[in-house]
């Protein structure tokens, strides 16, 4: 994995950022920085690479959430936004992408009437379609908001996978802080502002959780990016017009 690419900084490595974020604060606020020495240059090391592992959990954990949401439909996403029946977009700008889309697969497009009689048939005209609209989409430059929609579900499904660790780091840090405290060592300085700013970045942190970073919020994302993958058919039209 490329870690300096923009998705995997941005939908990978930020979700590990936010899920640590607890315990990067705590160690910015306890550490000695006037005069840093050697536990101090140890623990940067430790959280530098603990970053790009978690990276890497935040993929996997990201995975392993699509798979248990796609579940009821086979592990695939179910496009709609290019039937009769979704009113995501218009009718007769969808009647121009199916026409054009049956010339790029090979398959012809469904009717009102034959999607409703077979719906098998329908959705896999759908699914080839949605293919090559992936597959004819990897310039992040020529379809910069698909690609902005895709990191936005990157990012909400991966910090999703990592919400559980997340939650236990929050919990860790916080307990940590007031032992440090309580009874702080010679190299830490845990002042009583400074505790005050880790138990209010652990509530905000929580909340943050909680109420943002749920299954609801990576369906609208995964919506949102779907539909911005249906209206890519306009530049790969005008693409094979010019």
């Amino acid at each position: 994995m490329d870690f300096l690419d923009t998705y995997s900084i941005k939908a990978r490595l930020f979700p590990a950022l936010v899920a640590m974020a607890p315990a990067l604060s705590l160690f910015l606020m306890a550490g000695s920085w006037t005069d840093p020495g050697l536990p101090e240059a140890i623990t940067a090391m430790t959280i530098g690479v603990l970053f790009f592992a978690a990276a890497e959990l935040a993929r996997r954990a990201g995975k392993h959430v699509e798979a248990r949401m796609l579940k009821a439909t086979g592990g695939r996403h179910e496009n709609r936004e290019l039937t009769f029946e979704d009113t995501t977009i218009e009718q007769a700008t969808k009647a121009r992408y199916r026409e054009f889309l049956a010339a790029q697969v090979g398959i012809a497009a469904p009717t009102r009437e034959s999607e409703a009689k077979d719906p098998a048939a329908a959705q896999s005209f759908y699914a080839a379609c949605y293919d090559y609209l992936r597959l004819n989409t990897y310039d992040t430059e020529k379809f910069r908001i698909l690609f902005n929609e895709n990191v936005a579900y990157g990012y909400l499904r991966n910090l999703l996978g990592l919400k559980p660790y997340a939650i236990g780091i929050n919990i860790a840090a916080g307990a940590a802080a007031w032992a440090l405290y309580k009874h702080p060592p010679a190299f830490v300085s845990m002042t009583d502002g400074k505790l005050i700013i880790q138990a209010g970045l652990a509530i905000w942190h929580i909340l943050y959780l909680l109420l943002a970073v749920t299954e609801r919020s990576v369906r609208i994302a995964s919506k949102r990016y779907a539909r911005q993958l249906t209206l890519s058919c306009e530049a790969l039209i005008l693409n094979r017009n010019s």
